[in-house]
């Protein structure tokens, strides 16, 4: 994963990466405990070049995620990087 930005962020972060060959790819985001808050990307077929996925601040029930400190994963077949979020409003 090239980056999460912004970051700091207070509507949404994007998630810029490069695949270097097509697949699918895994985005989710968990927060300080470990426990799940949301699926951005789940088996999501993508091509290979550059790609941004956005998270929204919000849980996969459709709730607001709160302010804190989340961590964005990103999964594909050539491994997981995952990078720490902190979220103001």
């Amino acid at each position: 994963m090239r980056s999460v930005r912004p970051n700091p962020f207070g509507a949404n972060t994007n998630a810029e990466f490069t695949l270097g060959r097509a697949g699918r790819v895994d985005l989710s985001v968990t927060d300080v405990l470990g426990r799940h808050v949301r699926s951005v990307a789940k088996g999501m077929w993508l091509t290979a070049g550059p790609h941004t996925l956005a998270w929204d601040g919000h849980r996969d029930d459709g709730s607001n995620a709160g302010i804190g400190v989340y961590f964005v994963r990103l999964s594909t077949e050539g491994g997981a990087f995952s990078a720490t979020v902190i979220r103001v409003r």
